[in-house]
């Protein structure tokens, strides 16, 4: 199930990584809801994750949506979701956009975060690497050597 929602799942991922932070102290009420969850998995199983084609003309952009929950895990950590895609620029103005995920995240916040508010600035931060790296991989696209010395520039 991991695997699953790491490749081609985004929408599983909060659920699956949850249950991955349970797996030291399980029991046989995790059994069951990891049963619940592979069961609501297959029945979508027709499930397709969409990458759009863009006109070569379009000038496109990479966004990132990062959001957390406080404390809600069982130890009293905080999980935070990051989702890394690509759609026209047209979305910064405010336009409804077809979007491409690229990477998506789901897991603990390394950091304790002791309100809702810490955990949403730790989410934040955490998608903004996503986005440098992202951004950075795809300059690799256009220039196989880049300056590992400039590596803002190729970001830019």
């Amino acid at each position: 199930m991991s695997w699953y929602a790491q490749q081609c799942a985004p929408h599983l991922s909060a659920s699956v990584g949850l249950m991955l932070s349970e797996v030291t102290e399980s029991t046989v009420e995790t059994i069951v809801r990891a049963n619940k969850l592979l069961f609501e998995a297959k029945q979508r199983k027709d499930h397709k994750l969409i990458i759009h084609a863009f006109d070569p003309q379009e000038k496109l952009g990479m966004y990132c949506w990062a959001d957390a929950a406080g404390q809600n895990r069982r130890d009293g950590s905080s999980t935070q979701g990051i989702l890394v895609g690509v759609a026209p620029e047209r979305l910064f103005e405010g336009h409804v956009e077809k979007v491409s995920p690229i990477c998506w995240h789901s897991s603990k916040i390394d950091r304790v975060s002791r309100s809702p508010g810490a955990a949403e600035a730790r989410s934040v931060i955490s998608g903004e690497d996503y986005l440098f790296h992202a951004r950075y991989q795809f300059g690799e696209f256009f220039d196989p050597s880049p300056n590992v010395f400039d590596v803002d520039g190729t970001v830019k």
